[in-house]
Order: structure tokens, then C-alpha cells, then sequence
């Protein structure tokens, strides 16, 4: 079995982003809002236990960074936070679970630019998958 160590990353990244979803939809709901007051400690407590669980993760890859591949950094910074703002008015108006149904299709759209910029290769059984992914979120949504 080729190395899998990616996808223990990649779940617990998911995981996270899962969590974070959830409040999310706390902040932007003005009426949960009231009712979730954790103690200040234990926010400042949870983001330096998130920043360092970042760094170690950074510092075990022993990843360098070209002056090329901080501009893309940049870039992919600038992308995110506009999706964020985005983000933020489609979870304030919808339910949460539509919205990340909406934003698994990410996955299809990132297979398809890689497929187009990269020149990654896909199976066929890959592309009807991706076909099946967008055909449940249509279905779930409308």
C-alpha cells in the first residue's frame, strides 16, 4: 500500500474545519451568540493550542519556501479571505449544513482545475464520482 500518511492530515484537518464550521454559525447567529460565553481564557487557551499544533505540524515537513512560493502564499491568503467574507454571509443566511454541502463540491472544482492547470490524470470511475457528488448537491439544495 503506497504511504497514506497524508490522509490522517487531511481528516484531521477536516475534522477541524467541521468544528470551526459549527462556530461559525455561532458567531453569525446573534441569538446562540448570547447564549455560548466561554471564558476568555479558554479562547486565548484554544488559538495557542491551535497555533502550536500548526507549527509543529509546519516545523515535521521541513518545508522551504521560494520567494515564488510566497507570492502563491500570498495569493492563496488573498483567496481565502474573500472566500471567508463570502463564507460568512452564506452561513448568516442559510442553514449550515446546506452551505457545507455546497462547499464539498470545493473538492470537484479543485479535481477539475488540477485536471486543467496541473495536468493531473483522473480515472473514469473518478469523474463519475465527481458527476454523482454535484448531482447530490443539487439534489440537497434544491
Amino acid at each position: 500500500m503506497p504511504n497514506q500518511e497524508w490522509l490522517g492530515y487531511a481528516l484531521a484537518a477536516m475534522l477541524l474545519f467541521s468544528a470551526a464550521n459549527i462556530v461559525l454559525k455561532l458567531v453569525v447567529n446573534k441569538a446562540t451568540l448570547e447564549q455560548f460565553k466561554p471564558p476568555v481564557e479558554l479562547l486565548a487557551g484554544g488559538i495557542v493550542v491551535v497555533l502550536a499544533i500548526a507549527l509543529f505540524v509546519l516545523s515535521q515537513s521541513g518545508l522551504q519556501l521560494s520567494q515564488s512560493q510566497l507570492q502563491l502564499a500570498a495569493l492563496f491568503a488573498i483567496l481565502s479571505i474573500t472566500g471567508f467574507a463570502f463564507l460568512l454571509n452564506a452561513v448568516a443566511n442559510g442553514k449550515i449544513a446546506l452551505v457545507n454541502a455546497v462547499l464539498a463540491l470545493s473538492t470537484v472544482a479543485v479535481a477539475l482545475l488540477s485536471y486543467i492547470i496541473l495536468g493531473e490524470k483522473f480515472e473514469t470511475k473518478e469523474f463519475a464520482a465527481m458527476i454523482l457528488a454535484m448531482a447530490s448537491v443539487v439534489m440537497l439544495v434544491w
